[in-house]
């Protein structure tokens, strides 16, 4: 998981230079270019420890770990802009469009987040039709719950639930 998103984070850096150029990225860019892909990763990569990212299930991602992804990713670009600030004497940093920073911010969710929930769609999309179908009675919290602890044995099709709530009616 950590080099799929070390891959993703360089190139997050490289769609936000190609987004900021339109398509044409000049050379003398290339190695402000290769410093964005070198502090994303590292600083990213702590961040992502420190938010328990690569102790997760990927079977169980949850909107809950995407909020850390965005945390993560908003501490990282504070930091960005901080160290581009602090260091634009620096001849490389001095070349370093600003705006890249908040474009390879954007992609960065995107892609770290699409590696997460990836290996996820592909195991719903491939188990939802095997297994017993079964209609779940309830449709509070608890029977969410009982409903992907069934889906992770493969055993079981979940077909729908049922429930005395009007407001629930007709929801996915």
């Amino acid at each position: 998981l950590v080099i799929a998103d070390i891959v993703m984070l360089s190139g997050a850096a490289f769609a936000s230079f190609f987004l900021r150029f339109e398509a044409e990225i000049p050379n003398d860019y290339f190695l402000a270019l290769l410093c964005l892909a070198i502090l994303n990763v590292v600083i990213i990569i702590p961040l992502f420890f420190w938010q328990r990212l690569y102790s997760l299930s990927l079977t169980f991602v949850s909107i809950q770990d995407l909020y850390r992804i965005l945390k993560a990713v908003f501490f990282a670009t504070i930091l960005s802009f901080t160290a581009a600030t602090l260091l634009r004497d620096y001849k490389i940093i001095e070349a370093f469009p600003r705006s890249t920073i908040l474009i390879n911010a954007l992609f960065a969710i995107v892609l770290l987040g699409f590696v997460r929930i990836a290996k996820r769609m592909i195991r719903e999309l491939r188990t939802s039709s095997s297994g017993k179908r079964i209609l779940v009675v309830g449709a509070e919290d608890a029977a969410v719950q009982l409903v992907r602890t069934l889906l992770a044995t493969h055993t079981y099709s979940v077909v729908g639930f049922l429930d005395d709530n009007p407001i629930k009616r007709h929801t996915t």
